[in-house]
Formats: structure tokens, C-alpha cells, sequence
């Protein structure tokens, strides 16, 4: 995909922008964390995948401000419908889990990626867990005892 490309999926649909970017990471962390050029340049790979996320944390936050600025409902969510916010979230979630279980990762380098991406999902709340609670205001015998 080209520069232009890019830039132009970004301006017009930033969730599929940031849902690609969020997959490319998670298949980049596998292969360069597992790879044997990963001991030879391991400042290199972590500096890369700090990078990566600020820049995610940065367009996140420049989505949010576009929308404050031309909307006047003063929310800070993302203008993405629920279920691609939900889609997102486990992406995200996903590439948490394999940046935690590599051991090749510096503490340091995981505590940083541990915010930026705890940073991400502030942006994509949770959904609370719905319950459906029925109640019935007479006791009903079982269908086998009315036979």
C-alpha cells in the first residue's frame, strides 16, 4: 500500500485504518519477538514498537479533537459504531496479551507499552454486561406435574 494510499483510507475511514495498523502490530510482534534477528537489534525492534503505539495513542487523541471541534456534543469517544469500537477493543486486547507473554520484551519496554496501550483503551470503554431477569408473580408447577 502506498503513502498516498494510506493517508487516504486514514482521512476516510480511520477505524479501518486503525483496525489494519492494530492487526499489523500484533503479526509484526509475533514474527520479529520469535525471529533470530530480533537478539541482534532488540533496541531497534522495541524503539519501533513504542513508537508504533504512541503514534495509535497520537491519532486517537487527534480523532477525538477533530470531533470536539466541529461537534457539539463534547464527548470523548470515537465517532466508530459500537460494533467496530467492540472489534477494536479486541485487537487491542490481543496485542496487549502478546506483548505481556513475550519474555524477550525489557520491563521497561513492556511497563511503556503496558500505558500507551492501557492509553488506547480508555478510548474504547466497556460494554457493560447486560442481564435479563424475568420474574414471574405465581408459581408455575413443572409441565410434566399438570399432566
Amino acid at each position: 500500500m502506498s503513502l498516498n494510499a494510506l493517508r487516504e483510507t486514514n482521512n476516510r475511514e480511520p477505524d479501518l485504518f486503525i483496525e489494519m495498523f492494530i492487526v499489523f502490530l500484533t503479526k509484526a510482534v509475533d514474527l520479529l519477538l520469535t525471529d533470530q534477528i530480533f537478539s541482534q537489534k532488540k533496541t531497534f525492534v522495541e524503539q519501533n514498537l513504542i513508537t508504533s503505539l504512541s503514534l495509535l495513542s497520537n491519532l486517537h487523541e487527534s480523532i477525538v479533537s477533530r470531533k470536539l471541534r466541529y461537534e457539539i456534543d463534547d464527548s470523548y469517544t470515537l465517532p466508530f459504531d459500537e460494533k467496530q469500537q467492540l472489534k477494536i477493543r479486541l485487537l487491542i486486547y490481543e496485542l496487549k496479551s502478546r506483548i505481556y507473554h513475550s519474555g524477550d520484551l525489557s520491563k521497561t519496554v513492556q511497563a511503556q507499552c503496558s500505558r500507551l496501550i492501557d492509553q488506547l483503551l480508555a478510548y474504547y470503554p466497556p460494554r457493560p454486561n447486560v442481564r435479563i431477569i424475568i420474574e414471574c408473580s405465581k408459581k408455575v408447577s413443572p409441565w410434566l406435574a399438570s399432566t
